[in-house]
C-alpha cells in the first residue's frame, strides 16, 4: 500500500486561497501554492490535473465564503440593505478574493448569474417596504452594490458605510 500523501487537497486549496488573497488569483500556479506549503509541486499536481482544476476548486470555496459572509445580518435589519453593505464590505476587505469571484478571466462569476442563484431571493420577502421586493428593484440593488463594490475593490475610494448605505436607502426610495 503505498503512504498517505502529508499533503491533503485541503491544505493546497487553502495554500492558493492564501497566494490569492495576498497576492491575486492571477499568481496562483504550482511553484507559488508549493512555496506556501513549504514542498515541491508534485502534491499539488498529485491533487489537481490542472492549475485551472485548482483554481476551479478554489473559487468554489470563495463563492461559498462570499455566500456566508453576504447573508450574515443582525435580526432588524433591512436584509436588503444589509446584504449589500456586507457585499460591499467584503470587496473593501477582500479586495484580492473579490477580484477573483468577478473577474471574467479568472473563472468568476457574473452578476446576473449571482442574483438568479436563489441565495439572496429569500432575504427579500417581507421587507419593510409593505410588498416583496420586485425583480427589478433587486437587480438595480444589486447592479449598485456591485458598482460600490467594484471602484473600492479596485481603490478607486475607500469604504464609506454611511454613505454608501444612504446611496442605497435612496435608491430603494426611488424605485
Amino acid at each position: 500500500m503505498p503512504p498517505r500523501p502529508k499533503i491533503s487537497e485541503i491544505m493546497v486549496v487553502n495554500a492558493a486561497l492564501k497566494v490569492a488573497r495576498r497576492d491575486g488569483h492571477q499568481r496562483i500556479n504550482a511553484r507559488s501554492v508549493a512555496k506556501e506549503l513549504n514542498c515541491s509541486t508534485q502534491p499539488i499536481m498529485y491533487h489537481f490535473q490542472t492549475i485551472d482544476d485548482l483554481k476551479s476548486a478554489a473559487l468554489e470555496r470563495i463563492a461559498r465564503f462570499h455566500r456566508d459572509y453576504i447573508l450574515d445580518i443582525a435580526e432588524g435589519q433591512n436584509p436588503l440593505i444589509a446584504v449589500s453593505l456586507n457585499y460591499i464590505r467584503f470587496a473593501a476587505e477582500e479586495k484580492n478574493l473579490f477580484r477573483f469571484l468577478f473577474d471574467a478571466e479568472g473563472g468568476g462569476r457574473s452578476l446576473p448569474l449571482m442574483i438568479q442563484c436563489g441565495d439572496i431571493r429569500p432575504l427579500t420577502h417581507g421587507l419593510p417596504f409593505g410588498t416583496d421586493v420586485s425583480d427589478e428593484v433587486l437587480f438595480d440593488t444589486a447592479v449598485l452594490a456591485h458598482g460600490w463594490a467594484s471602484v473600492i475593490a479596485r481603490g478607486d475610494c475607500e469604504f464609506d458605510e454611511d454613505k454608501i448605505a444612504r446611496s442605497l436607502e435612496n435608491a430603494l426610495r426611488q424605485n
